[in-house]
């Protein structure tokens, strides 16, 4: 895949800042273990491995070519209390990650002042959780109403007019959601959802936050 950023006056181009050819490969591996402890009561416990391999060849700045990969284990854990007249509790909590992008992997010179920077980490840690009730009373209709918290290691910021990346503080989202969907018929399925979320930075704030 090639990515380039590029200065341009009534759509003609006159100076490109950087370009460059990215390979990225991930595989994944999931495992799950489902125990029925009794009546209405289980757990599922999960392992996810992921490994990601970023290749980034610059055509502008050689500095800047390189190659990074990385590997993570994210454990999950659900655990579901039900069903009573159609309802279930279920609480899920777990780990991990996102993909930083792979030009700021390898990135060690800032391609528009030529000052020197630091690589950002391939993946980064994410863990969250999230206490909900999954109601089908209804025959056909499945609903889902979840209160949920998300917390990131770090958010990643593209700076556009240098082409660089600059990595930033901790990240923390929460937020509510109800999902609905009802099987009408054999082939048509509708599907319904609201959602409100918050996000702001760990440690900074308010004002200064997004979201």
């Amino acid at each position: 895949m090639g990515a380039a950023l590029n200065r341009s006056q009534q759509r003609q181009v006159f100076q490109t800042v950087r370009q460059d050819d990215i390979s990225e490969t991930s595989i994944g591996l999931y495992a799950k273990n489902q125990v029925q402890w009794q009546e209405k009561f289980r757990s599922i416990a999960c392992l996810r491995a992921d490994f990601f391999d970023f290749n980034v060849n610059s055509k502008t700045l050689a500095a800047n070519s390189g190659q990074k990969n990385a590997a993570m284990l994210s454990p999950k854990l659900s655990l579901i209390f039900g069903p009573w007249q159609n309802n279930e509790i279920f609480v899920n909590v777990g780990y991990g990650y996102h993909s930083n992008n792979a030009r700021g992997t390898t990135l060690s010179v800032d391609p528009v002042s030529g000052d020197n920077l630091s690589s950002v980490a391939p993946l980064v840690w994410s863990r969250g959780g999230e206490l909900g009730l999954s109601n089908k009373f209804i025959h056909g209709l499945n609903s889902t109403l979840a209160l949920w918290w998300l917390q990131m290691n770090s958010e990643l910021i593209f700076v556009g007019d240098a082409g660089t990346t600059e990595p930033s503080g901790r990240s923390e989202r929460y937020g509510v959601e109800w999902n609905n969907d009802y099987a009408v018929n054999d082939w048509l399925t509708l599907d319904a959802s609201l959602a409100l979320s918050v996000a702001h930075y760990v440690g900074v704030p308010r004002d200064m936050n997004y979201g």
